[in-house]
């Protein structure tokens, strides 16, 4: 069961923050979540008991949801242009950082349009015809952390990244 006083309990007013960035690495490019929403949840043992439940049950054909009372207790903020966001006024406890980053990557590659034969100077001779082009693909990921804040005060520096680990701040390029 869902317990509100719990969330409002973690999300009471403290002196810490959470500062991270939050990115893709995909095909040996970097696509930072600009304008990306982060959630922030407190783990509380609803939270715990859910995250266990969609690690063992979640699959191709089973999504597993958190109540939408349980995901009403969030603070969110937009990923900036380099995609850092921030978390104010923590107490000391445990978070859990959720982004779901979509983006568009560039592709080009080269159709082949025909051929023709042809006898030139006795020889038979085969022109391949082919067509260059660009096309875009869209991606959607979702990217996770949890975060500990042990002491009132404490700065957190978080980086979520998807397809090259997790790194230390500045993982992101």
């Amino acid at each position: 069961m869902f317990s509100p006083e719990a969330a409002l309990a973690a999300f009471q007013r403290g002196n810490s923050k959470i500062e991270g960035i939050v990115c893709t690495k995909y095909s040996g490019s970097i696509y930072r979540a600009r304008g990306a929403r982060v959630s922030l949840f407190p783990v509380t043992p609803y939270l715990n008991d859910w995250y266990k439940l969609r690690e063992k049950e979640e699959g191709k054909n089973k999504a597993i949801f958190m109540s939408n009372e349980a995901v009403s207790y969030r603070i969110d903020v937009i990923a900036n242009d380099e995609g850092r966001f921030y978390f104010l006024d923590l107490k000391p406890g445990r978070y859990f950082i959720q982004v779901f980053h979509n983006f568009t990557s560039r592709h080009s590659g080269r159709a082949d349009r025909g051929s023709s034969t042809e006898m030139i100077n006795g020889v038979l001779t085969t022109t391949n015809y082919y067509e260059d082009y660009d096309y875009t693909v869209g991606h959607a990921n979702r990217i996770e952390k949890f975060v500990e804040i042990k002491a009132d005060g404490e700065e957190q520096k978080v980086t979520l990244m998807k397809g090259g680990g997790i790194f230390k701040i500045g993982g992101c390029g």
